[in-house]
């Protein structure tokens, strides 16, 4: 029985638009998933709580605080802020925005995959990417990477569609929706600059008209707001800092040497509990770490079996790439992709799931040439028609992934920091910002919560989080007109609870106290002024 291959590429391609009834039962089981997933974990992620401040900063006017607790203005608080008229609460605001573009980031996958595959192929690699456990915990979350999602890879589709039309306005909708990408996660930067590269070395048939196109928008974007920085006085380059994307790689390489260095020094301290040899070695492996750090996340983020099917994929294609240059643009984006996730490791070691992203969207469909070869593979061995081997592959995925999935990934206790901050905003009302202090992390949740509902956008105050709660912090809490303090039993003084009561209960009141089985008793004190 013969099966198609990957040399058997279809040559014409499939209609733009199309979404065949398995690919919308594909999709309407990654938003079914994603939806389970905001239902089932109440908690939202700490940078989250900088997006919604920036949002409510945006909402009621307030231009001064919006890059004052961070420094950069993404276009994902500006959703927020534009629905949460919809909603009338912040945190469904932000978490409906990462559901919906997470969602539709599912249209434009398929539609970029099947312009080089089958249609059973193209619906077993959207079931792939829809189901990777880390984009699902992503999804329900208060994160940008959705809203970066969806227009990095609506820009890839359009890219290779205008390479197949030579039309000038895919190439002018391909590069809004990278610039769209970049607004929102600076790393999306990488595929307008690949592709304004491929398209000078290489574009094909009216590549200069093409790229002037693909340049329009920066072009009218560069004129609108140097009109606006000169008849509104406001510094956009402060909001946006576009410079980042020239200065950062020369950051990379500064931060490569001064790591070096610091190692060196270290090695020089002749530090307790190390061998002498330890620091020279790792000075000088440090570029063989971060490669490591780089596979490890990679793998993981992939759910392992998917990155082995990539892999497969991406060899059994060497051959298409000189012959299909959406290939070989996929390619190229691919390989500086990890580059730059490579030179991010080497700028400050942080790489999680979200990263990868950059990756995985111009690398999808060599993931679904491996799932090609192993569904051709199956039919053949086992003398089954195409369909029945799809279906056997897309069983197999579901049961890889779904456990992972549908199991509950967060811890329960930390709910109580949520009701403690709420507890402190229904008790205040005031309209005022309320400062808490505390000596564990997750008192910037309590700080999160008691500001959420009042129409200001405060920062959280470094002071306000303590090595410990004592009697020397009381002190400085007073000073510092904090207006609350929480004093928890695992890193406070024992005897703080019992000094405000005897001698300082004129000073502080013990307003309520929790329970937390990791940081035991929690004890909520009003500062009285």
């Amino acid at each position: 029985m013969r099966t198609n291959s990957i040399e058997d590429m279809p040559q014409k391609r499939a209609g733009h638009w199309h979404i065949p009834k398995a690919a919308a039962l594909v999709i309407l089981i990654g938003a079914a998933i994603r939806l389970y997933a905001f239902a089932e974990n109440p908690l939202i992620n700490s940078d989250g709580f900088l997006y919604i401040q920036q949002a409510k900063a945006l909402y009621y006017g307030l231009s001064d605080a919006i890059v004052r607790c961070y420094k950069y203005l993404s276009a994902y608080p500006v959703l927020i802020a534009l629905t949460y008229d919809v909603w009338d609460d912040w945190v469904i605001a932000g978490q409906s925005i990462s559901l919906l573009f997470s969602i539709l980031t599912f249209f434009p996958a398929y539609w970029l995959v099947r312009r080089f595959l089958d249609e059973h192929t193209s619906v077993l690699t959207l079931l792939a990417l829809v189901l990777m456990p880390p984009f699902i915990l992503i999804s329900r979350d208060v994160m940008r990477g959705p809203v970066y999602w969806f227009f990095s890879m609506t820009g890839l589709w359009l890219f290779i569609l205008q390479m197949e039309n030579s039309r000038c306005r895919l190439a002018f909708a391909s590069s809004l929706c990278f610039m769209m990408g970049a607004w929102t996660r600076i790393e999306g930067s990488l595929f307008i600059l690949i592709s304004v590269a491929y398209l000078t070395g290489g574009g094909g048939e009216k590549k200069w008209r093409r790229l002037f196109c693909f340049l329009l928008p920066f072009i009218a974007l560069f004129i609108v707001g140097a009109i606006y920085i000169l008849h509104a006085h406001v510094d956009v380059m402060a909001l946006f800092k576009p410079e980042r994307i020239l200065s950062r790689p020369l950051e990379f390489f500064s931060r490569y040497s001064e790591l070096r260095q610091n190692l060196k020094l270290l090695d020089r301290q002749n530090l307790p509990g190390f061998s002498p040899y330890f620091f020279p070695r790792v000075r000088n492996l440090v570029w063989l770490i971060a490669l490591g750090t780089l596979a490890v996340q990679v793998i993981e983020t992939m759910f392992y079996i998917f990155f082995v099917l990539l892999i497969f994929g991406m060899i059994k294609t060497l051959p298409r790439l000189r012959t299909d240059p959406g290939l070989r643009y996929l390619a190229m984006t691919s390989v500086f992709a990890l580059i730059t996730l490579y030179a991010q490791i080497i700028y400050n070691w942080a790489m999680t799931s979200r990263f990868v992203a950059l990756f995985l969207f111009p690398a999808l469909v060599f993931m679904g040439v491996g799932l090609k070869e192993t569904w051709v593979f199956i039919a053949g061995k086992f003398r089954m028609n195409a369909l029945r081997a799809c279906v056997l592959v897309g069983v197999a995925i579901m049961a890889i992934t779904l456990p992972k999935n549908l199991s509950a990934r967060y811890v329960r206790d930390k709910l109580v920091f949520r009701e403690i901050g709420r507890f402190i905003s229904q008790r205040e009302q005031g309209g005022q910002a309320i400062s808490v202090a505390g000596a564990f992390k997750r008192v910037r949740n309590v700080h999160f919560y008691a500001n959420l509902e009042s129409p200001i956008a405060p920062c959280f105050e470094e002071i306000c989080f303590l090595n410990a709660v004592t009697p020397e912090s009381l002190q400085m809490v007073r000073a510092h007109d904090i207006h609350y303090i929480i004093w928890d039993e695992k890193n406070s003084s024992p005897g703080v609870p019992a000094r405000i009561e005897t001698e300082l209960n004129d000073r502080f009141e013990n307003v309520r106290e929790w329970q937390s089985s990791r940081l035991g008793r929690l004890i909520l004190y009003e500062v009285k002024k």
